[in-house]
């Protein structure tokens, strides 16, 4: 099962870092949302992730839940929920 969970993350190996992305493919469309969402993280997510643009993204807690699917844990969204 661990395996299993480990060929997921490394799957993932080359995918972009937005605020709140779940796994979707980063465009300027997509950032203009993540930073009405996230105003604090606004000038990050509309300037330097527009690198990630074209690529699938993730935030850390969404790509820790995607990675525990994958074997059939279900996690809480966030990552204090996760540390919970």
């Amino acid at each position: 099962m661990l395996e299993k969970l480990a060929d997921f993350a490394e799957s993932k190996i080359g995918c972009g870092y937005v605020m709140g992305a779940t796994g979707w493919v980063c465009s300027e469309a997509r950032r203009r949302t993540q930073a009405k969402q996230y105003p604090d993280s606004a000038s990050n997510i509309l300037g330097v992730c527009a690198k990630w643009d074209g690529k699938q993204c993730y935030d850390c807690a969404q790509l820790t839940r995607a990675a525990a699917a994958s074997i059939g844990v279900k996690l809480p969204s966030g990552a204090t929920s996760q540390w919970n």
